[in-house]
């Protein structure tokens, strides 16, 4: 199923892809770079450099890559969240020490930088740190 064009971060531009959470909501779509090369179980190999778009999906783990080409072939795969600090300098994640104070006070940090709860997604559907993490 092909989705209605999403403009990028910059809006400069419009792509199309593939729904590949089966007409679930796309909240967030980002237009990033990879500083590594990414290497999935099925063989195919994103090169470093590689401009792909991050699509977050409220309520899950799990982010999907569009764009670009692997060996040829269109990338649309999906990702764990918790594997996008390995690939796009743009996530850094948190200390345990950090994840502890904000569990102490009851809120987090969603993987893009808002206030959550622990347990919690934010406005454009990226999960809360701790649960990327596994704590929650």
């Amino acid at each position: 199923m092909i989705v209605p064009s999403l403009p990028l971060e910059s809006g400069l531009a419009t792509i199309k892809i593939l729904d590949i959470y089966k007409n679930s909501d796309i909240i967030y779509n980002m237009n990033l770079v990879n500083n590594k090369e990414i290497k999935f179980k099925n063989g195919l190999v994103i090169p470093v450099g590689t401009n792909l778009n991050v699509i977050f999906k409220d309520g899950g783990t799990v982010c999907a890559l569009a764009g670009g080409s692997a060996g040829g072939v269109p990338v649309t795969m999906k990702l764990r969240c918790s594997s996008l600090p390995r690939y796009f300098t743009k996530f850094k994640a948190p200390s345990l020490k950090t994840m502890e104070k904000w569990s102490d006070d009851g809120v987090a940090k969603s993987m893009l930088g808002q206030v959550v709860e622990p347990d919690g997604y934010d406005s454009e559907g990226s999960p809360s740190w701790m649960l990327v993490a596994g704590i929650i």
